[in-house]
């Protein structure tokens, strides 16, 4: 199989930001030894630091490495979309998208390609999107996969945030009858079992591979959202148009830092109270119910009783924790959310 080529004609586009130079040096040195043609750097106004390291490693591989600079932080779906637009006008054929915590497998892109080969034989290129295994959010696809349910990947239909009062009923019947139910699957038992790829329903940036041809077929990243959820909606746009996702087992990726997401999921009320960034708190809360109430909804009555269940018990913990202001920020976010108010608001700005 031919891959040399294409590795080389692949663009890793990454959105760096604060002080994680540490994270996308080690992300860095390893595409260059992969051999991947192009590296997009966009610097959602990181510090100094990362800047100087960002430099240095532009003036190293001048053919190679190029950045985007913004002097402001302009969220992932400006950011992506900047990358993305640079990498084609550099001549890649192929997009990596990447998180700047992110580590690849050395071999992540040749199983990626390997896949492409075979999929592309009944597939359109415009209409292929592949996704790299993220170890640290593996058991979301994968779930969906063993269950043959490529929609649960952006979760419970009529689930509001993470919550759903049928799960809450199901745990506390659960607990009062001493009964556990058995997983649908077990990963480190049945990693085996799981075929070299499989459809999903949605993906997240971290690891989504495509050719350039999907742009001209689905457009750029949706900038009203800011940042959160653009990946998914992006990834849903992409099957809505006649598209198909497929998940790579083999294609890995590992997440240097631990991942942040896992616990917001199991502490969702906690988070918002204890979250001292009200950017994060506005702008995650206004898109996932913007994005749920639009994508993942079919019984309204259902949805908007997890709604108030959540509501009540978040504005419960805010307040035990006296976090006013939080609660003032979830409400708004809440309330723009359910009225479609999208992208920038001014009072909120990205760090």
């Amino acid at each position: 199989m031919k891959t040399d080529r294409r590795i080389n004609k692949t663009a890793v586009v990454l959105i760096t930001y604060g002080s994680r130079y540490f994270y996308f040096s080690k992300l860095i040195e390893r595409l260059l030894s992969m051999g991947i043609g192009f590296i997009i750097a966009v610097d959602n106004n990181s510090n100094l630091d990362s800047k100087k390291a960002l430099l240095k490693y532009s003036l190293g591989n001048k053919s190679k490495i190029y950045i985007i600079e913004n002097n402001e932080n302009l969220g992932s779906a400006i950011g992506f979309s900047q990358g993305i637009k640079e990498a084609i006008e550099k001549g890649a054929e192929f997009i990596w998208l990447m998180d700047d915590d992110l580590l690849p497998d050395k071999n992540a892109l040749l199983n990626l390609l390997e896949v492409w080969d075979k999929l592309s034989l009944h597939i359109e290129t415009s209409k292929l999107m592949l996704l790299s295994n993220r170890i640290d959010r593996q058991n979301i696809y994968m779930r969906a996969i063993a269950t043959n349910s490529p929609e649960l990947v952006i979760g419970d239909k009529n689930k509001f945030r993470s919550f759903h009062i049928l799960k809450l009923i199901n745990t506390i019947s659960s607990k009062l009858f001493i009964y556990k139910a058995r997983s649908a699957f077990s990963i480190k038992d049945n990693m085996k079992e799981f075929p070299e790829s499989a459809p999903i329903g949605a993906a997240c940036y971290g690891g989504m591979f495509f050719h350039v041809s999907l742009i001209d077929a689905i457009g750029f990243p949706d900038k009203n959202y800011v940042l959160y959820y653009d990946d998914y909606e992006f990834s849903l746009r992409h099957i809505k148009q006649g598209g198909e996702i497929y998940f790579v087992t083999k294609s890995i990726l590992m997440d240097q830092v631990k991942s942040w997401n896992n616990l917001k999921r199991r502490f969702a009320f906690l988070e918002i109270a204890t979250n001292r960034n009200l950017s994060i708190i506005y702008y995650s809360v206004r898109n996932s119910v913007f994005f749920e109430k639009n994508y993942n909804v079919d019984n309204i009555f259902i949805y908007y009783l997890n709604l108030v269940f959540y509501t009540f018990f978040t504005c419960g913990t805010a307040l035990i924790f006296c976090r006013f202001s939080n609660l003032k920020v979830y409400l708004q976010a809440l309330f723009d959310g359910l009225k479609g108010k999208m992208g920038f608001n001014p009072k909120y700005l990205l760090k």
